[in-house]
This record gives structure tokens, C-alpha cells and sequence, in this order.
């Protein structure tokens, strides 16, 4: 019980500094943060004008020529990349909506024995003969019925 009882006081409460907190900057830490490892932002002000800084010193240090093309080149950087925003979107849809049937299909395709060139011109030919026999039993049963039609409704 008294193991407990040291736990719970010796805790400060969340949002209160601690006599130990860690100072960023000038400010001090949170017990809270101090667990979790959180520091305080920046302005965002600040990181700007850095950041601002470190790219006009890169410029400074590349010759004419290269800053030339920087300059140049710089507007088609940012299109491509607008290209490429716009189109990953429909990269994704096409990677991932596409059904799995599609894809089971090609790899099945990709397993067929395929007849070979013989195989394949006797089989054609006996598709032809099929149907041309067909064809004809067709024309002779419709040719009879035909005639019986005629011969009997017309003739009343």
C-alpha cells in the first residue's frame, strides 16, 4: 500500500512543469511533453526565412550557367510534378480497381496449350463442312415445308 501511495505522489500533475524540465529555446517543458518527447514549434515564420536563406545561398554558389538553367528548368520541374499529381490518382484506381478477374484471366490465357498450325486447319474445315451440311438440311426442310404450304393453303 505504501509502494502505491509513494507512486501517486511522487508523479506531478499532467501540465504542470517539473523542477527538472528540460528548456527549449527558453521555454520549458511540460511533464507531458517531457514523456512523449515533444518540443515546442518553431514559428513557422522563422523556418520560412531559413529555409529562404539556404536556397538564395545555394544560388549564390552555382555559376551563371547553372543558375541559368535552375531558372529555366524550374517551371518545368513544377509542371511535371503537376502532371504527376494529377495522374497518380488515376495510376492507383487503375492498380487497384481493376478486377482480379482481369488478372486471373491473363494468367490463365498464359497457361493454354495452343492447338498447333494443323490441329488447327482440321478442325476449320470440319467447322466448315459442319455448317455447310447444316445449311443444307436447313434450305431442304424449309424448301418441303414450302411446297406443303403451298400446295395445300393456297390451294383452298
Amino acid at each position: 500500500m505504501a509502494k502505491k501511495d509513494q507512486k501517486q505522489t511522487s508523479k506531478p500533475e499532467k501540465g504542470k512543469k517539473s523542477a527538472a524540465a528540460k528548456h527549449h529555446h527558453g521555454k520549458s517543458l511540460t511533464v507531458r511533453e517531457q514523456m512523449q518527447g515533444i518540443k515546442p514549434k518553431d514559428s513557422t515564420k522563422k523556418v520560412k526565412a531559413a529555409k529562404k536563406a539556404k536556397r538564395d545561398d545555394e544560388m549564390e554558389q552555382r555559376s551563371f550557367a547553372g543558375a541559368f538553367f535552375w531558372g529555366f528548368l524550374s517551371p518545368l520541374r513544377w509542371l511535371l510534378k503537376l502532371v504527376g499529381w494529377i495522374l497518380w490518382p488515376l495510376w492507383w484506381l487503375l492498380r487497384h480497381i481493376i478486377p482480379p478477374y482481369f488478372k486471373n484471366a491473363a494468367k490463365e490465357l498464359k497457361l493454354v496449350t495452343w492447338p498447333t498450325t494443323r490441329q488447327t486447319t482440321s478442325l476449320t474445315i470440319a467447322v466448315l463442312l459442319f455448317a455447310v451440311v447444316f445449311g443444307a438440311i436447313i434450305a431442304g426442310v424449309d424448301f418441303g415445308l414450302d411446297k406443303l404450304f403451298k400446295h395445300f393453303i393456297l390451294r383452298s
